[in-house]
């Protein structure tokens, strides 16, 4: 029962920031569910979880999607979490996962402080291959794919609302092909599938209420709200 409720609490939270910010969702709930399982079981379940929060928003942001903007990122990064999954447990996981942490706060400190653009690096391929890749692995280790994938998106996208429905999409389209995978690969199991249910509801509930507070922000405002998300999920991730 501690199990479930305190998993369902961080689903909400998480819900909470990723209807605002458009990630997070997994950031949040991954500071709980490893108490209770493996590192790579946790990131299955969170995985899932999103899944059905993404479907909600995409659904929701669906007319401002840009399509055009998903099929080579969704292409890549199939191809590599579909390789990755496979080694997430052999890796050391806490090395990688402390350097992402340093990344993420030199990345919000970048976009807060130092970048004068609204759409940085917008026609820098090097810099997309960067984000795709480097998403790919941690999302692949730790269901913590979302803060580069912001970087990519708002650079491509020219609105609130096409950031939202374009990076929903993508990640409904990779979590729900990462959550196959990583049942075939026997790290998804029907023993999971109660947390799962009861996390999915509570992440929705989380959206809902997080869709009441977007309307009354303004863009600026939510951009500046995911920068700093981005910082928060680099210090998380190195104190870990």
């Amino acid at each position: 029962m501690t199990v479930i409720l305190f998993s369902a609490l961080a689903a909400l939270g998480g819900g909470l920031v990723m209807g605002v910010t458009g990630f997070g969702a997994g950031m949040v709930i991954m500071m709980v569910l490893p108490v209770f399982y493996s590192l790579t079981e946790s990131a299955a379940i969170s995985g899932v979880v999103c899944t059905v929060l993404n479907a909600q928003m995409a659904i929701r942001y669906w007319k401002h999607i840009h399509f055009q903007t998903l099929v080579a990122p969704t292409i890549a990064y199939m191809i590599l979490c579909a390789l990755l999954i496979r080694f997430s447990t052999e890796v050391d996981q806490a090395l990688i996962q402390k350097g992402f942490g340093v990344f993420l706060i030199c990345l919000c400190i970048y976009y807060l402080f130092l970048q004068k653009d609204d759409h940085p690096h917008k026609k820098s391929l090097a810099l997309s291959v960067l984000c795709i890749a480097f998403s790919a692995v941690f999302d692949s280790f730790f269901s913590i794919g979302g803060p580069l994938l912001v970087v990519y998106f708002m650079a491509r996208t020219d609105s609130t609302k096409a950031y939202m429905g374009t990076i929903q999409a993508f990640f409904f389209i990779n979590y729900a092909y990462s959550s196959v995978v990583r049942v075939i690969n026997g790290i998804l199991l029907p023993s999971h599938l109660a947390v799962t249910l009861v996390c999915s509801a509570a992440v929705l509930l989380g959206g809902v209420i997080a869709q009441k507070l977007v309307s009354r922000l303004d863009e600026q405002m939510v951009r500046k709200l995911i920068y700093i998300m981005i910082g928060v999920s680099g210090v998380l991730n190195l104190v870990k």
